[in-house]
C-alpha cells in the first residue's frame, strides 16, 4: 500500500519549472557631488553596489544582510554590465528570506567607493518599502528566489569641473528571478488519496 501511495505521489508531482523574472526594482537616477578633498576622485579604485535591509549607509561594508558586498574595480562598472548573485553569494539567503517574508520592509540600494587599500572614500544610496519599489505587495511572498541580478544602466564617476572631490551619475536596476513555492500536502481518506499543491 505504501509503495502504491508513493508511486502515485511521484506520478502526480509537477515537473520542475524554469526560473523566471518575478520583479524589477528600477533605481532612480542618482547625481551626487562632494567637494571634500578627502573624498577625491583620484582615490577611488574599487566599488561595491549593494542591495539590502540596512539603511545606515555610514556603517562599514556588509554590516547587515546585503548582496553585492564584494568590491569590483571601478573600471569594470560599465553601462550595460550585469552582475549575478545566487545561493553561493554572501548574504544571499538572508536577503532572499526577507524578500519573501510577507512584510513590507525598507530595502536599500547603495554604492560604496574604496581606495586601493580598502578604505571607504564615499557612499550614497536610497531606499523605500518593497511595495513602493515595485517588488510586490507587500513583497515576493509565495516565491522562491534563486537569482538576483544587478543591471548597470549608468555609472559615470569623474572629477569635478573645478575644485576637489568627485562627481558621480549612476542608475542601476535589480532583477529578481525565481519560481512559485509549491508546498505538497498529502491528504488520505477512507475512500482514497488526495494530493494538493499550493
Amino acid at each position: 500500500m505504501i509503495a502504491i501511495v508513493l508511486a502515485l505521489f511521484l506520478a502526480l508531482a509537477p515537473a520542475a519549472r524554469a526560473s523566471g523574472l518575478l520583479a524589477t526594482m528600477h533605481g532612480d537616477p542618482e547625481n551626487v557631488r562632494t567637494t571634500n578633498p578627502a573624498q577625491s576622485y583620484q582615490l577611488v579604485r574599487d566599488v561595491s553596489i549593494e542591495l539590502g535591509y540596512d539603511n545606515d549607509l555610514l556603517n562599514g561594508i556588509c554590516v547587515a544582510p546585503h548582496v553585492g558586498c564584494d568590491t569590483m574595480p571601478q573600471a569594470a562598472v560599465l553601462a550595460g554590465s550585469t552582475f549575478d548573485f545566487t545561493a553561493g553569494s554572501p548574504h544571499f539567503a538572508e536577503v532572499t528570506a526577507k524578500l519573501v517574508d510577507g512584510m513590507d520592509e525598507v530595502i536599500v540600494s547603495s554604492v560604496r567607493m574604496f581606495t586601493s587599500a580598502g578604505a571607504l572614500v564615499f557612499v550614497y544610496g536610497s531606499g523605500c518599502r518593497e511595495s513602493c519599489q515595485g517588488i510586490g505587495s507587500p513583497d515576493l511572498s509565495g516565491y522562491a528566489i534563486d537569482l538576483i541580478r544587478l543591471r548597470v544602466i549608468r555609472f559615470d564617476l569623474r572629477a569635478p569641473a573645478s575644485g576637489p572631490g568627485l562627481e558621480v551619475s549612476s542608475q542601476v536596476d535589480w532583477e529578481f528571478y525565481g519560481v512559485r513555492s509549491n508546498v505538497a500536502t498529502l491528504h488520505t481518506t477512507w475512500g482514497g488519496l488526495k494530493l494538493l499543491y499550493r
